[in-house]
């Protein structure tokens, strides 16, 4: 029987594994998946639908919930825990971490349910970095540039997504292209945090290299995304498009202000400019 405070529970658990974030990881994994299938009828498989159910809801409760979990000293100062994100209080925690390992559980049987070992690695790589990031003693996150460079965990639901239809590793340059991208985008959404994060001694990409300076190496790498990408799809309107991300980043780094507006718009820029690509490696394939 659903009662009213179970109803409240699912609620607060789908605003902890903030949705307006949900297609960072499942994103990928359409892209991915559309990338390496053979015909568009496998989009209708559980080959598909089950692991984009689970990268959609369980993965990001994974990675925010843990994340929220170890972050009770940095968020206590961070403003937008107050409004639009969850500052998880103490009695909450306990339904977080239910909700963490019932998602855990859910990996493990989407785990075991594919009999590839590099299938394996490339869950447990996504598992490790989404736990490492936040947990102590690693805790990535506090240390300079490593911080940064965990972020390609973003990356491999679509990798995953790849090899389970084509049998095969994308190509080394899209996935250093991709790594690149991830990175920046880490660095960029840590730039509104950087006063924060001082306040919570805490040592990340951001506040060491400061405010603009972090902003032009976040323009310089997904400059170097946008190049590395054209060389697969050479340059035609989409590649243009990436230069949206450079140009960006670019145009923040003129105030705090500006940043914190794009801030919030990265996420509905990431699924607009991510329905684009999924278009360009889904339409111009023969099926049979």
């Amino acid at each position: 029987m659903v009662t009213l405070h179970s109803i409240t529970a699912i609620k607060f658990l789908i605003k902890a594994s903030r949705p307006r974030f949900w297609s960072y990881l499942a994103g990928p994994y359409i892209v991915g998946f559309s990338a390496g299938m053979a015909t568009k009828f496998d989009l209708a498989t559980v080959l598909f639908i089950i692991p984009g159910l689970f990268f959609l809801f369980p993965a990001n409760t994974i990675l925010y919930g843990v994340n929220d979990i170890a972050d009770s000293d940095t968020d206590a100062f961070n403003p937008k825990k107050q409004d639009r994100e969850v500052l998880l209080q103490h009695q909450q925690q306990r339904l977080v971490i239910a909700a963490v390992i019932v998602s855990l559980l859910l990996f493990i049987f989407l785990t075991l349910s594919f009999a590839s070992p590099i299938s394996w690695a490339i869950l447990l790589g996504w598992l490790g970095l989404s736990l490492l990031y936040s947990l102590p003693p690693f805790r990535l996150k506090a240390h300079p540039f490593v911080d940064s460079v965990s972020n390609i965990l973003y990356i491999l639901p679509g990798v995953f997504g790849y090899f389970i239809t084509a049998g095969h590793l994308p190509p080394f340059g899209i996935l250093l292209a991709a790594s690149v991208w991830a990175m920046a985008m880490h660095l960029f959404s840590a730039v509104p945090d950087i006063q924060v994060d001082e306040q919570a001694a805490l040592q990340t990409t951001a506040v060491v290299l400061g405010f603009q300076k972090s902003l032009y190496l976040c323009s310089a790498l997904w400059l170097l995304s946008t190049i590395l990408t054209s060389q697969y799809l050479g340059w035609q309107p989409l590649s243009l498009l990436g230069l949206v991300y450079p140009l960006m980043a670019l145009a923040a780094a003129r105030s705090t202000q500006a940043t914190i507006k794009m801030y919030w718009l990265f996420p509905y820029l990431n699924a607009v400019i991510g329905f684009i690509l999924f278009l360009v490696v889904f339409l111009p394939k023969n099926y049979v």
